[in-house]
């Protein structure tokens, strides 16, 4: 019947849901459907669960070596945005940022800019461990 299979867990969907999201919608070039991504994901981790789905997906995305630059760009700016709205509490510079750290050194102008404003933005909420991060890098 209709209802003989269990549904996937919800947190499974939430996760496939967020990578499509940053994958598809937020390195889109028309800037409604971009705007609209990042304000769903600026709601979906008004709740610490699903904070921690868009951060789980953004690391991945930022430690994937093959990501798209376009992707990885705009995944650095979604938790920018969202590192700045909700701190570090929230959003943990401490996992993320030896990834974003490797973007600071890109060749593209665009994703070494966005890398630096994360990191600009981490160093405002832990000064200490973004300073021992960028130092560890030298």
């Amino acid at each position: 019947g209709l209802f003989t299979k269990s549904p996937p867990p919800l947190d499974k969907l939430m996760s496939e849901i967020v990578a499509a999201i940053l994958e598809k919608c937020c390195s889109s070039p028309k800037s409604t459907l971009k705007s609209k991504a990042v304000e769903y994901l600026t709601l979906l981790s008004e709740a610490k669960a699903g904070a921690d789905i868009v951060y789980e997906n953004v690391n991945q995305i930022l430690s994937t070596k093959s990501c798209a630059a376009n992707v990885a760009k705009s995944s650095l700016q979604a938790i920018t945005q969202l590192l700045n709205l909700f701190g570090s509490s929230v959003f943990p510079v401490t996992t993320i940022l030896p990834s974003v750290a490797g973007y600071a050194v890109s060749t593209n102008a665009s994703l070494k800019n966005e890398a630096m404003n994360y990191i600009k933005e981490a160093h405002r909420w832990e000064e200490e461990h973004t300073i021992k991060t960028i130092n560890s890098l030298k």
